[in-house]
């Protein structure tokens, strides 16, 4: 599965190639792809989005995998917790939903 990740907010210190930042993407991929059983094939940090090729053992471990990381990924950069107060929608994190795509051919890889 190809998997797109995006945010115009990654900018600057929120840049998701600063170094501090990177290792902590990588840190909650590797964390998260151990526990819910996720294969990363591959993964590329492009600055305000995040490509990744994934492979999942079955396809109900998809939904709280995305939940997890995405979060994680927003909590990391940004420095909010959980406990603050609701984000209106100016304060989303993530321009939009998880851009998924399935494989199918070496071609398509």
């Amino acid at each position: 599965m190809h998997l797109v990740l995006r945010s115009s907010k990654a900018r600057g210190e929120w840049s998701f190639r600063k170094t501090a930042n990177a290792k902590k993407i990588n840190a909650a991929v590797n964390k998260f792809s151990n526990k819910f059983g996720v294969k990363i094939l591959s993964v590329a940090n492009v600055g305000n989005h995040l490509h990744f090729h994934l492979q999942f053992k079955n396809r109900l471990a998809y939904r709280p995998f995305i939940r997890a990381l995405t979060a994680s990924i927003a909590m990391a950069i940004s420095g909010l917790s959980r406990w603050k107060k609701k984000a209106s929608a100016a304060d989303r994190f993530w321009d939009y939903r998880p851009f998924t795509r399935i494989i199918q051919s070496f071609r398509g890889f």
